[in-house]
C-alpha cells in the first residue's frame, strides 16, 4: 500500500476519508496535522480510529485526534482522541448532531513522525438502529403491527 502525500491544515485542502473506509498518510514533521473530510448523517454514530502503520517510512508511534469540526473548521465536538486503541492508537466515538461534512485532524501525540491509517467506521448501534426503523416502516407500508 502506498502512502499519500501531505494533506492540508484547513477544510479547504484536507484529504477525504468515507465512512467505512480509510484513508492514509504521514504526519512528516513534528506539530503536521492532517486534515481529513467525511460525510456524516445526523443521529448517526461514528467512530474515529488513528492508527500507525508500517511501511517502509516507519509508523507513527504515538497518534492523536484533535477532534471533530465543522466546515469552517471550529471544534464542534468537546472530544479528543488520545491513547482509546489499540496500544497508543487513538479512537474517539461520536454521534453527529448534524448532516454534511465534518473534519478530524490525524497527528502524533508529542513530536512523533510516521505513517498512519484513519478509519472511520459506522458503528454497529447505528445499523441495528436503522435495521429497526427499516423493518417498522415496511411493516406500516404492509399493514402490519411494527415489532
Amino acid at each position: 500500500m502506498g502512502i499519500n502525500g501531505d494533506y492540508g491544515e484547513t477544510p479547504s485542502i484536507a484529504g477525504l476519508v468515507i465512512v467505512d473506509s480509510s484513508a492514509n498518510g504521514a504526519v512528516e514533521e513534528p506539530d503536521d496535522r492532517d486534515w481529513f473530510a467525511v460525510s456524516l448523517e445526523a443521529g448517526k454514530s461514528y467512530q474515529i480510529d488513528l492508527v500507525g502503520i508500517t511501511p517502509s517510512a516507519g509508523a507513527l508511534s504515538d497518534t492523536f485526534i484533535e477532534g471533530v469540526f465543522d466546515s469552517s473548521g471550529i471544534h464542534i465536538a468537546d472530544i479528543i482522541g488520545d491513547d482509546g486503541g489499540i496500544s497508543v492508537n487513538s479512537v474517539l466515538e461520536l454521534t453527529a448532531t448534524s448532516e454534511g461534512n465534518h473534519y478530524t485532524s490525524a497527528s502524533a501525540f508529542s513530536i512523533g513522525t510516521g505513517t498512519y491509517l484513519v478509519i472511520v467506521p459506522l458503528l454497529l448501534i447505528s445499523f441495528l438502529k436503522d435495521r429497526e426503523e427499516h423493518a417498522a416502516i415496511e411493516a406500516i407500508a404492509n399493514h402490519e403491527k411494527p415489532v
